[in-house]
């Protein structure tokens, strides 16, 4: 049976409840922790919540803590273990029904959770207009999904990680992406087409690889800085980067007519596709309040590219090295995308799955990852696919 989500106005009985809990607690621990904490929405004056009773009892550290597993159990209390989150200790309580309906955890005083309960507790105690947004979002939230905890969750989160902010709990503000090998691939499909249709013309095998690709944008550059300014500027200039691809493959008959065939064909025309995780991923932080932006060495098409894809409206910045004027990892181009977002590098993340640019990144401030799709590298800043970013900022 699903979980009813019950939000109700706050009430000062709950200040009693905590008082009526804690001196139940009090007695079997209080020669060996330094407090019990009230958190949780029902410990703020004003703010509506589910009428549960949440506490903390903090601890010096671990070296106590099998003494207060055992004191615990003497009233009823049962380990429960962390429930996935570190440094808090979840107990679960029988043959209390006397009590009002509460959660118990055990925190030692260096605990991060610890840290959030107490310090998103103060700031909505000394900020009555953020209790009335919170309490609004949290009203309206049960009554859109009274039987769903995890939408429910998931509706007031943008106002959580506002707060967040605003109390300093969050430390990052951005995350940035390259495009291609990040959020998006090149459809084999595609690629396919192009080697057997310039195969066909120029009556061998075709490969493209990266040196002879930098060569014909040189060539297609004709020495202009930048290569591209506008849309228009970048089709004429994949125009002239088909035309001495083909002659660089012996193809001379009809040329200009063919390389204008392969850029109608492969120009922004169903050439990316994106990775199976890359919508879950930036759904997550788009109802999480990051600010997003794509950093990519590439032409003025970027958002275009972007949009075609349906996932354009993710971002608020496009920051592309041919508009820029530096390709990553200059700190010129990094410095253009923290501008556009208005962050400092410290409090921003980005993924790139090319390595020297994450490491150019990671150089200048930012919490940088290398993505790394073939699981080969396993260090400390790589990741294999982007959900590990969420798993990351989940902490």
């Amino acid at each position: 049976m699903a979980k009813r989500v019950i939000v109700v106005p706050y009430n000062e009985q709950w200040k009693t409840d905590f008082e009526t809990i804690k001196q139940h607690l009090l007695p079997a621990a209080e020669d060996i922790i330094i407090g019990i904490e009230h958190i949780g929405s029902t410990s703020v004056e004003g703010l509506s919540a589910k009428p549960i009773i949440d506490i903390d009892i903090v601890i010096k550290d671990y070296s106590v803590f099998d003494t207060i597993v055992e004191r615990l159990a003497t009233l009823g209390y049962i380990h429960e273990g962390n429930l996935g989150i570190k440094d808090r200790e979840a107990f679960d309580y029988k043959g209390n029904a006397d009590l009002p309906k509460h959660h118990l955890y055990v925190c030692p005083e260096f605990s991060a959770e610890l840290h959030r309960h107490i310090s998103f507790r103060d700031y909505l105690r000394n900020h009555p207009e953020a209790v009335q947004k919170y309490s609004k979002v949290k009203e309206e939230g049960a009554k859109l999904f009274p039987d769903s905890i995890d939408d429910y969750i998931t509706y007031k989160s943008p106002c959580i990680e506002e707060i967040y902010r605003k109390c300093g709990l969050k430390k990052y503000k951005a995350i940035f992406f390259d495009r291609d090998g990040t959020l998006t691939y090149f459809t084999a499909e595609k690629e396919e087409w192009r080697d057997k249709k310039i195969s066909s013309w120029s009556g061998k095998p075709f490969e493209l690889d990266y040196d002879k690709m930098m060569s014909l944008f040189h060539l297609a550059s004709e020495g202009r800085k930048p290569w591209y300014k506008t849309l228009q500027d970048e089709q004429e200039f994949f125009k002239r980067y088909y035309y001495h691809l083909l002659v660089g493959e012996g193809v001379t008959e009809d040329v200009e007519n063919k390389a204008e065939l392969l850029l109608n064909e492969l120009w922004c025309n169903s050439d990316r596709a994106l990775f199976s995780e890359t919508v879950e991923a930036l759904e997550y932080f788009k109802n999480h309040g990051y600010k997003m932006g794509v950093i990519s060495d590439t032409s003025p098409s970027l958002e275009f590219t972007l949009q075609q894809l349906g996932i354009a409206k993710y971002f608020t910045s496009f920051t592309a090295s041919s508009l820029v004027g530096a390709g990553k990892p200059s700190p010129i181009i990094f410095n253009a995308a923290l501008e556009a977002q208005g962050v400092f590098a410290s409090e921003s993340i980005f993924v790139d799955d090319c390595k020297e640019e994450a490491d150019g990144a990671r150089e200048q401030g930012f919490t940088a990852f290398y993505l790394d799709r073939s699981g080969e590298n396993n260090d400390k800043w790589t990741i294999h696919n982007l959900k590990q970013l969420i798993d990351f900022v989940e902490g």
